[in-house]
């Protein structure tokens, strides 16, 4: 009689698959015929019972890999008293193009020109990337030829699309092959680009002159930044807010506070915020040294015994008073920019002596 057969049936994903079917008690061996649906010969090949069969079921494994496509395939019976017994049903299946695995961007990204990277599949030949953005507003959708972005495992595009500071990005790679078809989406992939972190310029060094001037690279999209000052021995010299619009030109932003310095070293840290990316990492920890420039002792030389009057100053001629008013102050002097809110703009915790 024929064999039933069992598995492999319908879609599949193990490109080495084994070949099961039911075991004919008078049969001493089996033939395995599997073909492409194209007619192509993929195995033919006698199996003998003691070898492949249990109690009720035979497994054979030819232990080649197939490429992605369809493929259809039987068994037939033989035994030394009968012969040839009738081929079984034809089965089918089906070794689908499989899903890729994303490596990167994923968590924090730091540039705004990520690249992405997944695992390439062997047979496959293209990859369909589509990136959305926060909202999930619609970013890029585009098919990349394997043979232009893939070099061993990995495939490697860089879509050259700035991405905006703030919010969540998610992603999806999709796979094809010429024999299997559109294989399944990838798992999604997920970043964020968050405000980032600044470089800190000055003061370092010796400083001898106060007040003193901070400065710094702009940190793109921040509207607000947090400086904070303390002593080498951690007390406390400034922690304060700055609005972007009031000390930032260029590439780098300076403030100078009127804040009051003992001699010896001090450490200082600047935190970025954005309205879109909300607070940065703290700035690396810079460190100057306060040594204020010693007063002059006077001489034993004679001081002069006239003291004479500044000539920018107009005097009487008669008394040699200084006659005149003094410049006004000017009325249109900025006020104070409103600090953010605990709600759109608290500072972080203190930076660790780290």
């Amino acid at each position: 009689p024929a064999t039933t057969l069992i598995a492999p049936l319908g879609t599949i994903s193990e490109t080495t698959p084994s070949f099961t079917f039911e075991r004919v008690a008078s049969s001493s061996w089996y033939y395995l015929w599997v073909s492409r649906t194209d007619g192509t010969t993929v195995v033919n090949q006698w199996y003998e019972a003691p070898t492949i069969c249990g109690a009720s079921t035979c497994t054979a494994t030819p232990g080649i890999t197939l490429p992605f496509g369809t493929y259809r395939w039987w068994v037939q019976t033989w035994n030394a008293d009968g012969g040839y017994g009738p081929w079984s049903v034809e089965g089918n299946f089906a070794l689908s193009t499989p899903a890729t695995t994303l490596i990167a961007p994923m968590g924090n990204v730091n540039t705004a020109l990520p690249n992405f990277q997944w695992q390439h599949i062997d047979g496959v030949t293209w990859y369909y990337l589509w990136l959305s953005g926060p909202g999930g507003t619609y970013i890029l959708d585009q098919w990349y030829d394997q043979s232009t972005i893939c070099a061993g495992s990995t495939c490697t595009i860089n879509p050259n699309i700035p991405l905006n500071i703030g919010g969540t990005y998610r992603w999806w790679v999709q796979t094809w092959s010429p024999e299997g078809g559109y294989g399944p989406w990838s798992v999604e992939g997920n970043f964020t680009r968050p405000t980032q972190p600044v470089t800190l310029i000055a003061p370092t060094g010796t400083v001898s002159t106060a007040p003193i001037t901070y400065t710094w690279n702009v940190s793109p999209g921040a509207t607000w930044y947090y400086l904070w000052v303390s002593r080498a021995d951690g007390g406390a010299v400034l922690d304060q807010w700055y609005d972007q619009s009031a000390i930032c030109a260029g590439s780098t932003c300076s403030v100078t506070p009127g804040a009051a310095y003992s001699a010896g070293g001090h450490r200082y840290w600047v935190q970025a915020w954005s309205p879109e990316g909300g607070y940065a990492a703290w700035s690396a920890e810079g460190n100057f040294t306060y040594s204020p420039a010693a007063l002059i002792e006077p001489t034993d030389a004679e001081a002069p015994t006239i003291e004479p009057l500044p000539t920018a100053i107009p005097t009487d001629e008669a008394t040699g008073e200084p006659t005149g008013e003094p410049t006004e102050q000017p009325t249109d002097a900025p006020e104070v920019t409103t600090e953010p809110t605990r709600d759109d703009a608290e500072a972080t915790a203190e930076p660790s002596n780290g």
